[in-house]
């Protein structure tokens, strides 16, 4: 992937936005709040809930995340009700968020200099004292914020900073179970918020849709149709975004994720198709025609296919059926290797 560099914030935008990090950065409120003290605010001009986390409790990380859309709340609740390390790979499938990083100066990119030289900020201090801003959307490589995600950000941040003023100076607001409600911050100066102004709103994400599923032609199914069943065969398939191959789109300017369908066979552990598509668009799209392309290398159908997620089972299952191919959600045995291997080539190919 070329040199690519997010644009720089201008002044206007920036310096309201560095304030806002500037006060949150003050209170250090990771030194007395857990990342699973949820924050809920709405966007003033939508009124679409937003949901933030704190993190640096363990020192490694200070960052504010603030994750926005029906994925991304479903990705925060679901990490805050299972307590557990999320599995990167949903992290890449449903991660849409923006996010506050306080890091070091070395670990900033051209973009972000010039962001912060432009608006004449230098923190006080050493050490991961430098703020960052990233957007990050399903599909695509995380980049750097836009004007119009700038200032929704700086909305927020204003909101987050009052939450953390008022906890700074009281005991911790949230209930167990810490997911069940998430406190909405009300807009107003830092130091006015007081408990009872603030609504505890249940949370619970809408659940997630099922994926479009694979639609062939009627042209594409009647020659699927004609080709003979191989009784010895099983075909895995496996779809993941991998940053690895991130490419960039240039009608957005910036890169995105790819997707890589892998198409196995499980006996030989031949690979009948692998395509790469672009990581933003949907899954139907990346699997649809490879799994055509890959029947008509084989010049058969297989007994049965297999696949281990049930977003990839959803999405092709309408199809298989109707080529009348069996579909399994089961662990896989060929497709996992054939994919490592797929993914060590293509980073030896990047340019360093």
């Amino acid at each position: 992937m070329p040199k690519l560099f997010p644009a720089s914030l201008s002044p206007e935008v920036s310096r309201p936005l560095l304030a806002e990090a500037e006060r949150i950065a003050r209170v250090a409120p990771w030194e007395f709040m857990s990342d699973l003290e949820l924050l809920g605010m709405r966007d003033e001009a939508t009124g679409r809930l937003h949901v933030a986390s704190i993190l640096g409790t363990l020192g490694t990380m200070f960052a504010v995340v603030i994750y926005r859309n029906d994925a991304g709340l479903r990705w925060i609740h679901d990490m805050a009700t299972n307590r557990r390390v999320p599995d990167p790979d949903a992290g890449l499938e449903d991660m849409d968020c923006l996010k506050i990083e306080w890091c070091r100066k070395k670990e900033l990119q051209k973009s972000d200099l010039n962001t912060l030289a432009a608006a004449g900020f230098k923190p006080k201090g050493q050490g991961p004292v430098w703020p960052r801003f990233e957007s990050t959307r399903p599909g695509w490589y995380p980049w750097g914020v836009t004007d119009v995600e700038a200032r929704l950000m700086t909305e927020l941040l204003r909101k987050v900073a009052r939450f953390v003023c008022l906890r700074e100076k009281s005991r911790p607001l949230h209930k167990e179970p810490l997911e069940a409600l998430v406190p909405i911050i009300p807009a107003g100066e830092e130091s006015t918020l007081r408990a009872e102004d603030i609504e505890w709103l249940p949370f619970v994400p809408p659940p997630a849709p099922l994926p479009e599923p694979v639609a062939l032609s009627a042209c594409e199914q009647e020659s699927l149709l004609k080709l003979p069943i191989r009784h010895d065969s099983i075909v895995e398939i496996v779809a993941p975004l991998t940053p690895t191959l991130a490419f960039v789109d240039e009608k957005e300017g910036r890169p995105c994720l790819a997707r890589a369908t892998i198409i196995v066979d499980r006996a030989t552990h031949y690979v009948l198709c692998a395509k790469i598509a672009h990581g933003a668009a949907p899954l139907r799209d990346a699997t649809g025609p490879a799994l055509t392309e890959a029947f008509r290398n084989a010049k058969s159908r297989p007994e049965r296919i297999h696949v281990d997620n049930a977003r990839l089972a959803a999405t092709l299952r309408p199809t298989c059926e109707a080529i009348r191919v069996p579909l399994c959600q089961a662990p896989l045995e060929a497709a996992p290797s054939a994919w490592a291997e797929f993914e060590e080539h293509f980073s030896h190919q990047r340019p360093r």
